[in-house]
């Protein structure tokens, strides 16, 4: 049995670690045990639990003191488990550099004998992003210090966390985000069955899925979607994923859907465990994002058959099919609206096959990280 620890890893909003280390856990096989260090308290009980279904364990090494205490009390907290756990590798995830730097020196120091860290992001999100964006520079130069293996999500990820010498070293390695292409397959009946839930019969459905803060840029979304609705006027816009700290962008995202008159066009799901479902009762999808590592919604949304529109600041990697649209982030939401409309018409079909050729297929990547986990 070799046991890892993913640290880092909690469901809060359901984000784009959490689905990763989640495919890998489902696909890696009995004779790994993944157990998972969080420094936030699980959402739901049901997470833990299905964790624990696939032989693995939630650890939370948080603390409720005040921020200099409590990241003492996680660092201690993290040292302990990697001590008494004796784990084969840990595998450290962040999107900035002084988190993977810290969490990476608390392994070094407890002797874990492999340390594995992963970008999942290309800038900076949350409150005091200034501070963070410092911080996150002088700790990038400590990165090659502290691992054996640099692994990230996409180039453009790798070149926000890491400095030239890993990126031209041996221990560097990309990880595509790989998802289970079973579960988005277009399924036509299953369409019908979500909108049929969700009222939604006729409507043109624009989706988005991601949790509200700067980096998801709902404001620009929403006034998107307000062009949208002059074109097609029975449009509807879901807004799947919640506000993992912070309330303010959910707060203003709700006054701004009430200010435009959208309140009965915009629905909003909140964090969902059904999105491969509710993205089938989708006709576009759209992620206007001011930054991403990748944006794997974006690879889910083209696997379920969804013409998806792209900010200009996502990696090129997301567009692993003929259905990705990139748009400027300086064009005005009218012609992103009018670029969006074009689609409509577009007849759903099944992209497994150019999901799993493109190599985001979770199968071939977790055969990637059972060497990186082993040594080999």
């Amino acid at each position: 049995m070799t046991k890892v620890l993913e640290v880092n890893v909690d469901d809060n909003g359901h984000g784009g670690v959490y689905a990763f280390v989640l495919n890998v856990l489902e696909n890696i096989g009995a004779s790994y045990q993944l157990d998972l260090c969080t420094f936030e308290k699980f959402d739901k009980q049901s997470n833990v639990d299905y964790i624990e279904r696939f032989g693995g364990k939630v650890h939370y090494c948080g603390s409720k003191s005040n921020f200099i205490i409590k990241q003492i009390e996680c660092l201690k907290a993290l040292y302990h488990l990697i001590k008494n756990e004796q784990y084969d590798a840990i595998h450290i995830h962040s999107d900035v550099a002084y988190k993977l730097v810290l969490y990476a020196g608390i392994a070094k120091f407890a002797r874990a004998s492999r340390i594995l860290i992963h970008s999942h992001s290309a800038g900076v999100d949350g409150k005091h992003r200034g501070i963070k964006q410092f911080l996150h520079t002088i700790a990038r130069t400590l990165t090659p210090f502290v691992a054996h293996s640099y692994l990230a999500c996409t180039q453009k990820a790798a070149e926000w966390m890491y400095p030239q010498s890993i990126l031209k070293g041996r221990r560097f390695s990309l990880i595509n985000n790989g998802i289970n292409t079973d579960k988005f397959t277009f399924d036509s009946m299953l369409r019908s069955e979500i909108r049929e839930e969700l009222g939604i019969h006729n409507d043109f459905v624009v989706g988005h899925v991601g949790r509200f803060c700067y980096q998801k840029n709902h404001a620009f979304l929403i006034s998107i979607f307000n062009e949208v609705i002059k074109r097609v006027p029975n449009a509807k816009l879901l807004l799947i994923g919640s506000y993992v700290v912070d309330d303010s962008y959910w707060n203003q995202t709700k006054a701004q859907v009430e200010e435009l008159g959208l309140k009965q066009h915009v629905i909003f799901l909140g964090v969902r465990d059904d999105v491969a479902s509710l993205m089938q009762a989708m006709d576009a999808f759209v992620l206007p994002s001011r930054f991403e590592g990748l944006g794997i919604v974006g690879i889910e949304a083209q696997a379920a058959g969804l013409p998806s529109f792209f900010s200009d600041n996502i990696p090129r990697d997301v567009a692993i099919t003929d259905l990705s649209h990139f748009i400027p982030l300086e064009n005005s939401p009218s012609d992103w609206a009018e670029k969006i409309v074009k689609e409509r018409q577009l007849v759903r079909s099944d992209r497994q096959e150019e999901i799993v050729q493109s190599g985001y297929d979770i199968t071939k990547e977790v055969e990637k990280l059972r060497l990186f986990y082993s040594g080999e």
